[in-house]
């Protein structure tokens, strides 16, 4: 047997999609080496820029990326003590920055506001700000010639509006903290409780994240407590655009004509209905029966993409940059440790 397959673990990942792709990936495996300060290599012997969570019980997790995995192909990488003669190779993704109430990749910044809502700009540097234009961000007037000027801005105050029986929950005492800032990632944490007009009060924590790079992919994991299992629970978002359920009622697209930009959602289960009131708004309904239950309390994951075009013509992923993403989210790479 050859000694130097015996001295590392492969891992090989697979892309389900018809197009080349890269991505993050979280790989647990058992550190059969019994060896400490592990890292990941390539095909070509080449270091890669991971992320090793501490070990337990003899199981780790790594996170790397693994980058141009070929169309509907496979690609190896190994887990192996340091190599000081092979080379690091960093990603050619981007870094991320961010701090307690914003993160930024390559395409966009989340700000989390102080009630708790997203502001998501879109940092497009071709469009020139009038001399006399102001942002407020968190309260602070910025002029012309900031690092913000000339971004463009996607506001959503009721993207966390969560309806019990037939009452939609205030909420209060929002908290929030930057829980992750890495070459990979970054999540912040926001605490925050729902009161009802009783009295009753429902704790909730959401974390919002987006990984490094050129994909304008966020995700939002929230988490109710247990407790109101036994509740008609729903998540709502009444918007003013126009909203278009496609693709098998996997992609939902809410869309303003005027701005010509709009939002895609996707979530777990990829189930919603809307319904059109008086005043014209679409309210979008996901509803709480979908909601995965865990040890920790009712949960859902929801994705959203900023997008500045959509054509419902084609659901191609191919052609369609909304579509790819979706499909990306929910049949994401597979790895197998052989």
């Amino acid at each position: 047997m050859n000694n130097s397959i015996i001295n590392m673990i492969p891992i090989t990942i697979s892309n389900p999609h018809p197009w080349d792709r890269t991505s993050l990936v979280s790989v647990s495996f058992e550190n059969t080496l019994h060896i400490s300060g592990l890292q990941v290599y390539d095909d070509a012997n080449c270091e890669l820029l991971s992320q090793m969570d501490p070990e337990v019980d003899g199981w780790c997790q790594v996170r790397f990326v693994a980058e141009n995995i070929p169309a509907s192909g496979k690609k190896k990488f190994f887990i192996k003590a340091r190599d000081t003669t092979a080379d690091l190779h960093l990603p050619e993704e981007g870094l991320l920055d961010g701090n307690e109430y914003y993160l930024e990749n390559d395409l966009l910044r989340i700000i989390v506001e102080v009630d708790g809502s997203l502001t998501i700009m879109d940092k497009d540097e071709e469009e020139e700000t009038p001399e006399d234009q102001k942002l407020i961000i968190m309260g602070e007037e910025l002029g012309n010639g900031s690092i913000w000027a000339g971004d463009s801005f996607y506001y959503y105050p009721k993207l966390h509006q969560i309806q019990v029986d037939s009452e939609i929950l205030s909420m209060e005492d929002v908290k929030y903290d930057l829980m992750e800032a890495s070459d990979f990632g970054g999540k912040i944490q926001v605490k925050a409780t729902l009161m009802a007009k009783s009295g009753a009060k429902f704790p909730i924590t959401t974390f919002i994240d987006i990984q490094k790079g050129e994909k304008p992919v966020i995700r939002i994991h929230s988490c109710l407590p247990k407790e109101l299992t036994s509740h008609n629970v729903s998540f709502i978002y009444p918007t003013s655009l126009k909203c278009d359920v496609v693709a098998h009622d996997k992609v939902l697209c809410l869309w303003d004509e005027k701005q010509d930009h709009g939002l895609g959602v996707f979530t777990d289960k990829g189930i919603y209905s809307s319904q059109r009131n008086p005043d014209g708004e679409t309210t979008v309904i996901i509803d709480g029966k979908n909601l995965i239950e865990s040890e920790q309390g009712l949960e859902i994951n929801l994705c959203l993409v900023p997008i500045k075009e959509f054509n419902t013509s084609s659901t191609d992923p191919l052609q369609n940059v909304l579509f790819k993403l979706a499909a990306e989210y929910y049949t994401p790479f597979e790895w197998k440790i052989n």
